[in-house]
């Protein structure tokens, strides 16, 4: 009796569906991790200390400034969208445009810091082709999106495509003996490319109005 008690709530369709929803996001970690034991250490092996340092500092710099441009609007943005779904437009509108709004200012704000830093100027470059990638993080609202709605399936596919497509041009920089800042290029084409997924997932799933129809609240 008591088996049958228990055995009920897990044949249910929403524990199926956040089962799914957790196994595409456990699929996915995987992945990511056996990318970067690969990729990843054969890319740090091929630069080598002083250029992947290099690397490495670059994307910490605009870590450091990168938090402003999210402006923590993810977990809001999920928990309004929960509250209220008849906003849905309004509500990923605003956070789209602010998110816009944040990255532009962190750029801004970066222009403004590099003349007071010890770096060269092809460091410099580096920096600001990272930086520039945070205007795509702006599509991550789509994202916030397909969490309320318990539909990580589509979240991991598009980072998996984006995951798929930076392995790629990683593996065929390194046998093309490419220099850094082809690596450095590939940064934003990993925001470019989660933006343009997530774009495509989001029209698939219906939003046949797409960014036309989102207006700030």
């Amino acid at each position: 009796m008591k088996l049958s008690v228990l055995a009920k709530p897990l044949k249910s369709e929403g524990f199926k569906k956040y089962a799914r929803n957790t196994g595409w996001l456990f699929a996915e970690q995987i992945l990511r991790i056996l990318s970067g034991i690969l990729v990843g250490v054969w890319t740090a092996r091929y630069l080598g200390p002083e250029s992947f340092g290099i690397y490495s500092y670059a994307i910490s710099f605009v870590a450091l400034f990168g938090v402003i441009a999210n402006l923590g609007l993810q977990s809001i943005t999920v928990r309004e969208l929960l509250n209220f779904p008849d906003q849905q437009k309004s509500i990923l509108g605003t956070a789209f445009y602010l998110q816009i709004i944040g990255a532009l200012f962190t750029v801004l704000l970066i222009c403004a810091v590099l003349p007071f830093t010890s770096n060269n100027d092809q460091t410099n470059i580096y920096i600001l082709i990272i930086a520039s990638g945070l205007f795509f993080q702006a599509f991550q609202v789509i994202d916030s999106y397909f969490q309320s709605q318990v539909l990580a399936k589509y979240i991991s596919i598009c980072r998996l495509v984006q995951l798929f497509i930076s392995a790629v041009l990683k593996v065929a920089f390194v046998l093309a003996e490419a220099d850094l800042i082809y690596f450095v290029l590939i940064i934003l084409i990993d925001n470019l490319t989660l933006a343009l997924t997530l774009s495509f997932a989001y029209w698939k799933k219906g939003n046949h109005t797409f960014y036309k129809s989102w207006h700030i609240s």
